[in-house]
């Protein structure tokens, strides 16, 4: 992003007491680069929940306003200032909470409200991004400008990239044929019209290719489960943690996706203004898909691989976008 396209007025730029202009100096100038009226008006930089470094544009950005948003560019930028320092402790719990599937911890988490997201990146053990995208025709490009934002930085420490949301991953897409692979569904005793729908999408939607698992959870309850754990491609997932421990742990997940998601959709929405719909939860071997329905409902999706985390994704899309169509 050029300064001209940045227009007359320079880019909000914060760097708290703590730290020093000369050593962070890089790190600054990766971020203001990335900064865009229309696609990514917000970065910031913390370490352990502490801000050190805050950009945006949003003054430049001509962002519509709601009724959360009438107090002007200040306020809506101590609210995305304010969703960082919560989000450390949201994240430590949940790392806890993924632990025993030894998947890795967190390393990019996007939460879309339907009129815009907010992006996490982690950088190292202490340090981490927070973008903004407050468009939603925006949100893709943001989320890949962060994620690489976020390969840079950690290069600036010496540390590899963690490919996250599998932007380094080949663009040939997956490997054909391994989706013969007879998914298992499990339905509660109980299941109504709603779920067998579900189970039945889900049968097409789950493939060792990309996404291997998804459920659907209503008011704590897993109601339908289908996945394709079995599958003799995606044995090496599951070397450390096996199948069936795996398939309790995410339904323990599921049950608790109230509660897990409560701390970020809580500080999301005080950001953004609405709730959230959509959080895609990436860790370094793989990531979960949430999608918060409403009225306690939730569909959960899962791919176990790295480098299939964006094709995964769509796949979960599509599968949500037709099961809701089908009400």
């Amino acid at each position: 992003m050029t300064n001209e396209m940045l227009s007359a007025r320079a880019p909000y730029h914060y760097r708290a007491p703590y730290i020093e202009a000369a050593k962070f100096r890089d790190v600054e100038d990766l971020c203001l680069r990335e900064l865009d009226p229309e696609i990514l008006q917000h970065v910031s930089y913390y370490t352990e929940g502490v801000l050190g470094l805050s950009f945006d544009v949003l003054e430049q950005a001509d962002l519509p306003a709601t009724s959360r948003r009438s107090a002007g560019t200040g306020r809506r930028r101590r609210d995305l200032e304010s969703f960082g320092r919560q989000i450390n402790r949201a994240v430590e719990e949940l790392n806890r909470v993924l632990e025993p599937l030894d998947t890795g911890v967190l390393i990019r988490v996007v939460f879309d409200a339907g009129i815009g997201g907010l992006i996490y990146n982690r950088v190292n053990t202490r340090q981490y991004l927070i973008g903004a995208a407050l468009r939603p025709e925006g949100l893709a490009a943001a989320d890949v400008a962060m994620s690489k934002l976020a390969t840079r930085c950690r290069s600036l420490l010496g540390l590899p990239g963690q490919n996250p949301g599998g932007i380094d991953s080949d663009t040939e897409g997956p490997p054909g044929g391994s989706h013969i692979t007879p998914p298992l569904v499990e339905l509660s005793s109980d299941a109504d019209p709603e779920d067998i729908r579900f189970s039945e999408l889900g049968r097409h939607a789950v493939r060792p290719d990309d996404l291997h698992y998804a459920a659907r959870c209503k008011d704590n309850d897993v109601n339908v489960v289908v996945d394709v754990f079995d599958a003799p491609a995606l044995g090496s997932f599951f070397l450390t943690v096996g199948v069936r421990r795996h398939r309790d742990l995410y339904e323990t997940i599921c049950r608790d996706l109230s509660t897990l998601t409560a701390n970020f959709a809580r500080a999301a929405r005080a950001a953004l203004g609405t709730p959230l719909r959509t959080s895609v939860v990436d860790v370094e071997a793989g990531a979960l898909y949430v999608h918060d329905v409403g009225a306690g409902e939730y569909l959960l999706g899962v791919t176990l691989d790295q480098q299939r985390v964006s094709d995964a994704e769509r796949r979960f899309q599509d599968l949500v976008a037709r099961f809701l169509d089908s009400r």
